[in-house]
């Protein structure tokens, strides 16, 4: 199922991350509400605060991108399965319809978070609590992802196509 350019969008976009990530070496982020302060961010580059904090909101808007750009590229492989003959990969979908695996409940969950992002300033929308099964966000308050998440949506995204192709 060569035709279909999934595998290569992701692997392109995982290094774009990481040679980006790279270029802000060391930059981390972590969030611990039992902590105080609950939003931590470290790096072994950068010293000054306003630095870190440049960084870090940098690293963050990257973060979400790379997730909307995640978030495309299933919709293109998707979209690319519509349009072609899909009788010939029946045997590898779930019950022989693709649209079960398009929006399984981990890849809505990752597309309401998107929604967010994109249609809510980056806090967590009525759609997002109505939807999620995870609810891990209350309303009105900003997500933030670390690169723990983008990864996991990463190899969520792989393992789907796996199943499909």
């Amino acid at each position: 199922m060569s035709s279909f350019p999934f595998q290569q969008n992701l692997k392109d976009l995982r290094k774009f991350q990481e040679d980006t990530r790279e270029s802000y070496e060391g930059i981390s982020l972590t969030y611990d509400p039992l902590s105080s302060p609950p939003l931590q961010f470290t790096t072994n580059k950068v010293k000054t605060p306003e630095s870190l904090k440049k960084q870090e909101e940098y690293a963050n808007r990257l973060r979400i991108m790379v997730l909307i750009i995640l978030c495309a590229i299933w919709e293109e492989f998707v979209k690319d399965l519509k349009d072609n003959d899909s009788t010939k990969y029946t045997s590898k979908f779930i019950k022989g319809k693709y649209y079960e695996i398009q929006f399984n409940d981990d890849i809505k969950e990752v597309f309401l978070i998107r929604n967010c992002f994109v249609h809510n300033g980056g806090k967590a929308d009525d759609k997002y609590r109505l939807y999620s099964l995870q609810k891990i966000y209350p309303l009105d308050t900003l997500i933030v992802l670390n690169d723990s998440d983008i990864n996991n949506y990463f190899n969520l995204l792989e393992s789907n196509y796996k199943l499909i192709v």
